[in-house]
This record gives structure tokens, C-alpha cells and sequence, in this order.
């Protein structure tokens, strides 16, 4: 009697909530403002097809976390990294409660970079709801210091995009230096030669670490692609106590076979089926983030960190512990959920569906 009192209250609340978000901008507005997670869900909910994760609620929480000025990522290829971190994320740092004015993206090549720039241009420009609730933008289109950038007058903010190697010593927008700075993938399969990885870190210490202040946050995504790769000397130098930050590591299934994005890939067959599709070395090296005799795997997660999402989301959460594989990697065993429905994340994104039809 009380569990189905409970379960029914539970939904009335998710109901009330729901109604409020369609039909008031305010509490879209306060709600935006101060979370990420929600900001992307209405505004964004069209770029992720499935539920978060865990995974991806703890990469949500890291972008809001006021601990670490550096954050280094690595997960399974179509993990939703870069559309949380390259474009939801810039979208909310400037546009929420972060108030960033110059924001830095990097990438490996410049045709890499002005894609990234043209996903967050596309939102600004198409995305009604985000237009109607945080704008108009007025977006100006700049070329200074050799890299693409945008402007947003009405927040007075600058996005600015540059490859990796290129000198941004002197970077400012107006009196803002770089308050964020976003490193996206500036490694491939290519990038294997002792050299090619030393000048890439070198790079990093002389040009990227030094710039911006005390307040600049750097995120930086990518996959693995060598052993001695520039994600792995992030990683190494954050472990021995040289780099101040963050690193975590995503494969897409731990050493107990468990799948860390179950709301995508929901039987161990949807699992076999994508990796029949794939060359031996691309999935163990991409996906599960194994290379030679190393796996990379995750240790016990952050109990304070993880704990802080559902009290954000007002929302249960049951979920099961995973014992740590091994020591090698400074990443994370994250919690898994037992449960398969989000209550509210499915009510939202019913919201949204709802409330589009009715636009159209």
C-alpha cells in the first residue's frame, strides 16, 4: 500500500513538473541557468537518442565542478563525449550560471575544429527554444590570430577555434582572457611518432596551461590511440601529482562484461552485433580501451561526486558497486544501474516530444 502511494506520488510530482516546464519559460530559464544536465535535456534533447548513463551524468557533474581546472576524458568511440563536452557544455558555460567570455576550442586540424564550431553555430542560429527562452544571439563571424571565431554580443562572449600546435599566446576577448579552453580529439591513429606526442605535450605546457588564470578550466576529450599518447601523459602526470585535475576512462564494458551504456546497448547480442562489425584491434583499442597487454580500466568511483547527480535530479537512482579490475588506470568504476527506467528522464524527454508536436 505504501510503495504504490509512494510510486504514484513519485509520478504526480514528475507530472506537475513536467506541465511547469512546458508552459512556463521562467522555470525553464531557472532550471538552465544552474544545470547542465537540464540545459541540454530541453534544449538539446534531439542530439541524444538514449538516456544517460552514469557515466555520462558523472561527465555532466565534472563540467560543473569548481575542484579541478583541468578534466581529461577518454571513453568508447560514440560515447557522447564530444556532444557533451564540445557542444552542450560551451553552450551552457557561456549561456549559465559560469558566465564564460572566451572560450577556446582546439582540435587536431582546422577542418576539425570549424566543425565543432559550425554544431554550436547551427544550435544558435536553428534552435527555437534555445532562441526563444536565452536569446535572440546575434552571431558575428570573426578571423583574428589565424583561428575562426564567433561572437555573442548579447552575453558578451567569444568562442574562438584554433588546431593543435597553433600559438595562442595573447588571446583575448575584449578584457577576458581564455576562461575556458576545450581540447577535442588533437590525436589520430597517425599521430604515433615519439616526436609528433613529445611536441604535442610540450605544446600543451608551454602554450595552453600558462594562459587564462587562476578561474580557466581546461576539458579535454579524446580516445585512445597510443600507449604514450597525449592523453596517457595527462593522465600519467595527473597520477604523480605534476598536473593538478581529473582523468577519467569510460570503456564500454568492464572486466565483469557489464555495459556502461546499457540504455543504448541493452543485451550482451546488441554488444556482439557492433563489435562483428568492427576489425579486432579497433574494438578491443577504441571500445574497450585495451592496446597490447594493457586494458584500461576503471577503479571505484567518486562516492561524493556520483552522489551529488540524483540530489540535482531529484530523482532515485538504485545502483550497483563494481570492484575495481586494476591499478593501472586512474579512471573510474562506475556505478551501473539495476534499474532500468529513469522516471524523470523519460518524463522530460516525453515533455519534449510532446511539446514539439504541438509547435509543429
Amino acid at each position: 500500500m505504501n510503495s504504490t502511494y509512494s510510486k504514484n506520488s513519485n509520478q504526480t510530482e514528475i507530472e506537475k513538473m513536467r506541465d511547469k516546464i512546458i508552459t512556463d519559460k521562467a522555470v525553464r530559464r531557472h532550471l538552465v541557468f544552474r544545470s547542465h544536465v537540464w540545459f541540454s535535456l530541453i534544449f538539446l534533447n534531439h542530439h541524444f537518442g538514449y538516456k544517460f548513463a552514469p557515466f555520462q551524468k558523472e561527465m555532466f557533474l565534472l563540467t560543473e565542478d569548481t575542484v579541478y581546472n583541468v578534466i581529461a576524458i577518454m571513453a568508447f568511440r560514440g560515447g557522447g563525449k564530444s556532444t557533451i563536452i564540445s557542444l552542450s557544455y560551451v553552450l551552457w558555460a557561456i549561456l549559465g550560471i559560469q558566465q564564460k567570455k572566451c572560450v577556446v576550442m582546439i582540435s587536431k586540424s582546422q577542418q576539425q575544429v570549424k566543425t565543432l564550431l559550425s554544431h554550436i553555430c547551427h544550435e544558435l542560429e536553428n534552435n527555437k527554444l534555445l532562441r526563444g527562452d536565452l536569446g535572440p544571439f546575434k552571431i558575428d563571424n570573426k578571423s583574428e590570430w589565424g583561428a575562426l571565431s564567433i561572437e555573442l554580443p548579447l552575453v558578451g562572449a567569444r568562442i574562438i577555434a584554433i588546431s593543435s600546435g597553433q600559438s595562442i599566446r595573447g588571446i583575448k576577448h575584449g578584457q577576458h582572457r581564455p576562461d575556458l579552453i576545450i581540447i577535442d580529439d588533437i590525436e589520430d591513429a597517425k599521430s604515433i611518432s615519439l616526436r609528433e606526442r613529445d611536441e604535442t605535450y610540450q605544446w600543451f605546457q608551454s602554450e595552453i596551461l600558462p594562459i587564462g588564470d587562476e578561474n580557466t578550466k581546461i576539458m579535454i576529450v579524446g580516445n585512445l590511440v597510443h600507449a604514450n599518447s597525449f592523453m596517457m601523459n595527462i593522465k600519467e602526470n595527473i597520477e604523480k601529482g605534476r598536473l593538478k585535475g581529473a582523468f577519467r576512462a569510460y570503456p564500454l564494458l568492464d572486466k565483469h562484461e557489464k555495459i556502461l551504456w546499457p540504455e543504448k546497448f541493452s543485451t550482451p547480442e546488441s554488444i556482439k552485433t557492433l563489435q562483428e562489425k568492427l576489425d579486432d584491434y579497433v574494438w578491443r583499442q577504441e571500445y574497450l580501451l585495451h592496446m597490447g597487454t594493457f586494458r584500461y580500466n576503471l577503479r571505484e568511483c567518486d562516492k561524493e561526486l556520483i552522489a551529488q547527480f540524483p540530489a540535482k535530479e531529484k530523482i532515485p537512482c538504485p545502483c550497483k558497486r563494481l570492484e575495481p579490475t586494476s591499478p593501472f588506470m586512474a579512471g573510474y568504476c562506475i556505478d551501473v544501474p539495476i534499474v532500468n527506467e529513469d522516471l524523470l528522464g523519460a518524463a522530460v524527454r516525453k515533455m519534449l516530444e510532446s511539446s514539439s508536436r504541438k509547435r509543429s
